[in-house]
């Protein structure tokens, strides 16, 4: 004769459910994390001396010359994704900031009077960090 605590025990069609929701759930946020964030951002913005000179589309990968006194800065653009790949600032300094693709990123070159950012999509300002 069975006990009758051996029913708790049995894993039913519900118990495999609960599972494979869990599973996929962990597998989606995964892939939410690994790949592009939701609302990626998708230009970024070239100012000179503090007005807007150009707007970059990220989602289009390719190099985009901009004429600096005389002198070109070459930006790169690639996978949602912009860097400095060329300028003829004395140091370079720009060049080396490496990638940005988040609006909390920006490059900045200071002899050329250059700064490039990243668009919020939300169009608000977001915060990495805040502290009091």
């Amino acid at each position: 004769m069975r006990h009758p605590r051996d029913r708790l025990y049995r894993v039913t069609l519900g118990d495999y459910l609960v599972a494979a929701g869990i599973v996929l759930a962990s597998f989606l946020a995964g892939v939410r994390v690994a790949g592009k964030p939701v609302g990626a951002p998708r230009r970024a913005l070239l100012y000179q001396d503090g007005r807007l000179e150009r707007v970059l589309d990220l989602a289009h990968d390719g190099q985009v010359r901009h004429r600096l006194n005389g002198d070109d800065l070459v930006l790169e653009v690639d996978r949602g994704r912009v860097r400095v790949l060329q300028t003829s600032c004395p140091r370079k300094v720009c060049r080396r900031q490496g990638w940005i693709s988040s609006p909390n990123q920006s490059i900045v070159c200071a002899p050329e009077r250059i700064l490039v950012t990243i668009e919020d999509p939300r169009g608000a300002r977001s915060w990495d960090v805040l502290s009091y």
